[in-house]
Formats: C-alpha cells, sequence, structure tokens
C-alpha cells in the first residue's frame, strides 16, 4: 500500500509542475499502476482487521468511506483550485499523498501484527 499511494501522490504532484501533454500521460499511468497497487489491499487490510462475526460491517464501512470521498474531493478540489489556484491544488494533494503513504508504511504492519497476535 506504501508504494502505490507514493505513486500516486507522485502523479499528482507532477501536474503541479507542468501542464504538457506527455506530462499528463505519464502522470495518468503512474496514478493508474499506484491505484492498482493500493486499492486491492486497502480491501484486505479491512477484512483482516474486521472479526468473524462483524466482517460485513468493516467492509461497508470501507465502501462508505470510498462513497463519501467520491461526493465531498470534488467540492474540496473545485474550491481550491478556485482559491488557490491548481498549482497548489495538484502538489498538495501530492504531499497529503506522501504523508499517507508513509503512515501506511509504519501503521499497517502494525495493524497486522497486533491481528496475527489476536488469532495465534
Amino acid at each position: 500500500m506504501f508504494l502505490g499511494t507514493f505513486i500516486c501522490g507522485l502523479s499528482y504532484a507532477m501536474l503541479g509542475f507542468d501542464y504538457s501533454i506527455i506530462t499528463l500521460v505519464i502522470s495518468m499511468t503512474l496514478l493508474s499502476v499506484g491505484e492498482i497497487w493500493a486499492l486491492p489491499f486497502m480491501s484486505t487490510i479491512t477484512a483482516l482487521r474486521s472479526g468473524q462475526n462483524n466482517k460485513g460491517a468493516y467492509m461497508g464501512l470501507n465502501g462508505i468511506s470510498f462513497s463519501i470521498a467520491f461526493i465531498v474531493t470534488p467540492y474540496l478540489g473545485t474550491l481550491i483550485a478556485e482559491k488557490l489556484g491548481f498549482t497548489v491544488l495538484w502538489i498538495g494533494t501530492g504531499v497529503i499523498a506522501t504523508i499517507i503513504a508513509l503512515a501506511f508504511y509504519f501503521i499497517v504492519p502494525w495493524m497486522i501484527e497486533d491481528k496475527k497476535e489476536i488469532l495465534d
């Protein structure tokens, strides 16, 4: 998840520096690869963290969080682009994604290790 999220952050940050066609193609390719590497593992981590009797609730909450993100982020992105410009939007998104990638790097192994101790 770390690498996928980091690549997504890099692809967004690239857009803050150049808007040429080649940059857009490279950025969207990196974004696609990053999402392919990150998103399936997010569902896996969610399923691993749940208990035997509440797996559906955890997966439902995972789906709800994605749905809320798809509702809120277009509005926030448009607001940031209007007030501060697209450069701030794309570089800021890249920085936030990089911070989230670092959080995944440290938190996910701890979460999985914690769950393994419970299962053993």
